[in-house]
């Protein structure tokens, strides 16, 4: 359980359905260990050698059959398709929520959850999956409209930084952990 506490929107389930929920997850890790091994030479390739080595979690248009809750790792990338190629559309950090407004749309509409939106590890990523019926029953009563739409608010990139300029610092393995400094 003290796995997913970095994650503000679950603060307030009660212990009780916060377990159950936990209980009926699913645990998986994707990416590798040794992501840096060859970036000097990936760094060197042009186009996208690098997002070429990102492990795709999740595909846009893939059935969701709950929400993915990201514990612990480097950062994934959430891209939507372009033509293609994959566009960037932000990066994870340990306690987001990947497949939230699917979950809750679908569920509002009667219909499956669908991706509309790739997930991929850039390095090592542990990830929890909490079944959509789980999520529904567990989570999502607990949870107020304030919360439910700052959920919402936060599934969208930030105007701090700009996109390209993260993307830049992500591919070329500046940001490579939970913060960093650049001079």
């Amino acid at each position: 359980k003290h796995l997913i506490d970095q994650s503000p929107l679950l603060a307030d389930v009660p212990e009780d359905d916060l377990n159950s929920a936990v209980q009926a997850s699913r645990f998986e890790s994707h990416g590798s260990d040794i992501w840096n091994k060859g970036l000097r030479k990936w760094m060197s390739d042009s186009g996208g050698a690098i997002a070429g080595r990102e492990e795709a979690v999740i595909e846009e248009g893939q059935f969701l059959d709950g929400v993915t809750v990201i514990i612990s790792g480097f950062a994934a990338r959430i891209s939507v398709t372009s033509g293609p190629s994959q566009l960037p559309k932000g990066h994870t950090r340990p306690g987001d929520l990947f497949g939230f407004d699917e979950v809750i749309d679908a569920a509002a509409a009667g219909t499956k959850p669908i991706a509309r939106s790739s997930l991929r590890a850039i390095g090592a990523l542990d990830l929890m999956v909490i079944p959509t019926e789980n999520f529904l029953r567990q989570i999502v009563p607990h949870l107020d409209g304030k919360k439910l739409e700052e959920q919402r608010l936060t599934n969208n990139p930030s105007d701090q930084l700009s996109q390209g300029m993260l993307d830049f610092l992500v591919d070329k393995r500046t940001i490579n952990g939970t913060s960093a400094m650049l001079i």
